[in-house]
């Protein structure tokens, strides 16, 4: 079982799972959103681990008036799903479900074993932790107890909408194992439209933009910085691996910055072959500051909201775009689309580098060219620029 990125002839991504080989037939299903395929392979996993592979196979109806009943069903906005969940209410006494730490345990060693990531895993698990704070018991958790935990706190429409996939795709994992006779978000009546999510244009800092934020990061109020900027800007680190990546990471004489498991999103190593602009500023930061500087400063949130500030960017500052001017400025002066996906971390199946990443436009509104790219790394520190150009 497995997922893959699949691009139709529009250029639109769409998530294919497959789900091997059962009886005889291969068995695909197709989804608009990545989260969505994910939450199909948790349900998935847990109905074969439950009931075996063959479960998984859609039966043939076995009496020939089940269509015109179906039929008949639907004209009444109920659901099959919905005369179950009758049939046990009336019919059945349906036992307690166990309390809700131990689904959440049980839930996170099943995330764990289809390979999640750990910050997937973490926001999974503290979303539905959150869930059972409002809705102590896993029965009492309905439409109309779901949505006001969805849509509360003002969040936005992709908050909203990762939330409710989250919620939904733990629904159907208690449902694959037995602990919810049906999912309660199942069936158009149950169903939680989030308003769509808007596409924002992925952008880049411009040389301008990048030389501002050096020059300011190089003064020695800001030099603290400087090889958290340096890591982002030159070499595509996320932020949060470097706050979590100790400065043993940091190996100038070779040449590379090791993100061990434990600091890498993803919790794989990866090994990023710093580019010779990044290690001329690596060794600047290191003689300002020593060899023992940690990347993350005390205080480091105000120390950058200042820096950014003295440059002229605080203003509208884009989410994440240090990592994207990398991918940008990388992929445009190299044209080397497997070796940046194997720098930031991104499989060699998944699109997410053109997807979310790889931008056109600077912030400042100009096209991104492969001179510009040039030019970018080209900055230099300002010592050793003289030191090139024969000025000292």
């Amino acid at each position: 079982m497995k997922i893959r990125a699949r691009k139709n002839p529009s250029g639109r991504v769409s998530y294919q799972l497959d789900l091997g080989i059962v009886n005889g037939q291969r068995l695909r299903k197709s989804f608009q959103f990545k989260a969505d395929a994910q939450a199909a392979l948790v349900a998935a996993r847990a109905q074969s681990l439950a009931f075996g592979l063959a479960s998984l196979t859609p039966k043939p109806p076995e009496h020939p008036n089940l269509n015109k009943w179906l039929a008949k069903l639907k004209d009444t906005g109920k659901t099959i799903d919905d005369v179950f969940l009758w049939f046990f209410k009336t019919y059945k006494e349906q036992p307690p479900s166990p309390p809700a730490p131990k689904l959440i345990a049980e839930y996170h060693n099943e995330l764990k074993r289809l390979n999640r990531t750990r910050q997937h895993t973490q926001e999974c698990v503290t979303t539905v932790s959150s869930l059972f704070a409002s809705v102590p018991k896993l029965e009492n958790i309905q439409r109309s107890t779901v949505l006001p935990f969805v849509t509360k706190n003002g969040y936005s429409p992709r908050s909203q909408q990762k939330r409710l996939v989250i919620i939904k795709a733990f629904l159907e994992w208690c449902v694959a194992n037995q602990y919810l006779t049906a999912n309660p978000l199942s069936g158009s009546a149950n169903r939680i439209r989030i308003a769509k999510v808007e596409t924002k244009e992925i952008l880049s800092l411009g040389v301008p933009e990048a030389k501002r934020l050096l020059q300011v990061a190089s003064l020695p109020k800001h030099q603290a910085l400087l090889g958290w900027v340096t890591l982002a800007l030159f070499a595509g680190v996320r932020p949060q691996e470097i706050a979590r990546s100790q400065r043993q990471s940091l190996h100038l004489e070779e040449g590379i910055f090791r993100v061990v498991a434990k600091a890498a999103k993803t919790s794989q190593t990866r090994v990023i072959e710093l580019h010779p602009t990044a290690i001329a500023w690596l060794k600047h930061w290191e003689k300002a500051g020593g060899p023992n500087m940690a990347f993350l400063a005390k205080g480091h949130r105000e120390k950058w909201d200042r820096l950014r500030q003295e440059a002229g960017l605080a203003e509208n500052w884009v989410h994440d775009v240090l990592r994207h001017s990398f991918a940008s400025m990388h992929y445009a002066a190299f044209q080397n689309a497997s070796q940046l996906k194997a720098l930031m971390g991104h499989s060699q199946n998944e699109n997410t580098l053109f997807s979310h990443y790889r931008a056109v436009q600077t912030v400042g509104g100009t096209t991104l060219t492969k001179a510009m790219a040039e030019e970018f790394w080209n900055l230099l520190p300002q010592s050793l620029v003289k030191n090139r150009d024969g000025k000292r």
